[in-house]
């Protein structure tokens, strides 16, 4: 028998962080399902990574993955695909990408969900706004050649999350069509999958899926590190160690304490915008609490300073495992060295 409720999940190939992202995002789903009567399903082409979890497995195949691909192999369309595929097996459904964690009981966000309302992640632009910005320029003169603008007012929404009734498959199938249409415009613009769906879901009501789920793709290099340093803890296999310890990986990127936080802009007051934001990056590293899981994660603030605009000075101080002049360091040696360590080696590659 059809159930009335479903949460879904995609996940494909067999990269070991967004496997241990799906099995933490379904540790919390399993906890705030709350005895309901909510199936848990995951399309997946390895269906042997979730054996013994307490959900069910929908398998798909290497041929099923890349048609949903389509002849342009863009990734994301698949998302949608599998959606479109899935949407009859219940009257209503919950997707969920894999870098979220449910923080709330399931039920009220399916009882959002009928023929004229949907749910979805957060908006994130109206249209209005996007098409001004540069990487929706050529894509946005594209769509007014060909009528294909939506009204200005249309809200665009991340679907990370996205809930939508079995009526409602047109509206996926009809999405799926606007990015084959749209080919050529994905290097520009990242999120055609969303845009797309956005147009199809326009005359819904929708309510954002914000409080109740978590989404953490701005913050998912903080976190791989932190799911990887609790799953090495307690391994993936579903156990009751699992259900016991989920809840003690922190949801956020780590950050030193108010205090420290404040003498660090203090520190930093003098330095321009650029530089304070590079030594700002430095400390935060240095100074991370001392748990275990934001000690795992704290070589991203490094790696985030790399990534600020760096001059020949820092690239030659850092391969060498000095610290730069002008910034204020640490001031206990091993917190500077343990950053200058990973630095120097990161720098020689």
């Amino acid at each position: 028998m059809r159930p009335t409720r479903q949460l879904l999940y995609f996940v494909y190939g067999g990269a070991q962080v967004y496997r241990q992202e799906l099995k933490f995002s379904l540790l919390s789903a399993l906890h705030w399902r709350q005895q309901q009567d909510i199936a848990i399903r995951v399309v997946t082409d390895r269906p042997q990574d979730y054996q013994g979890w307490p959900v069910e497995l929908l398998p798909i195949d290497g041929a099923t993955l890349q048609a949903w691909q389509g002849q342009h192999g863009y990734l994301h369309r698949s998302k949608a695909c599998a959606i479109a595929w899935a949407l009859p097996r219940a009257e209503r459904t919950l997707f969920l990408d894999s870098d979220t964690v449910v923080q709330a009981p399931l039920s009220p966000l399916f009882d959002g969900i009928d023929d004229q309302r949907g749910v979805m992640d957060v908006e994130e632009w109206r249209w209005r706004k996007a098409r001004a910005r540069p990487e929706f320029v050529r894509f946005a003169a594209a769509l007014a050649e060909r009528r294909q603008e939506p009204a200005e007012d249309t809200r665009l929404y991340n679907s990370g999350v996205c809930g939508l009734s079995r009526s409602h498959q047109a509206r996926v199938e009809q999405a799926i069509s606007l990015i084959d249409d749209w080919r050529g415009h994905d290097d520009e613009v990242h999120t055609l999958e969303q845009i797309a769906l956005s147009f199809s879901l326009a005359d819904l009501a929708i309510t954002e899926a914000r409080g109740a789920i978590r989404h953490y793709y701005a913050e998912k290099r903080f976190l791989h590190f932190m799911l990887a340093h609790f799953f090495e803890r307690y391994g993936e296999d579903y156990t009751a160690e699992l259900r016991r310890h989920w809840q003690e990986v922190p949801l956020t990127k780590p950050l030193p304490d108010v205090w420290t936080r404040l003498r660090v802009k203090w520190q930093l007051a003098g330095l321009d915008k650029q530089r304070a934001s590079l030594g700002r990056k430095l400390l935060y590293g240095c100074l991370a609490p001392q748990d275990s899981y934001a000690q795992a994660c704290r070589h991203v603030w490094w790696e985030r300073a790399l990534s600020e605009r760096l001059g020949g000075g820092d690239r030659q101080a850092f391969a060498e495992g000095i610290w730069p002049n002008d910034l204020p360091r640490p001031h206990l040696a091993d917190e500077a060295g343990a950053a200058l360590d990973y630095l120097r080696k990161r720098m020689r590659g």
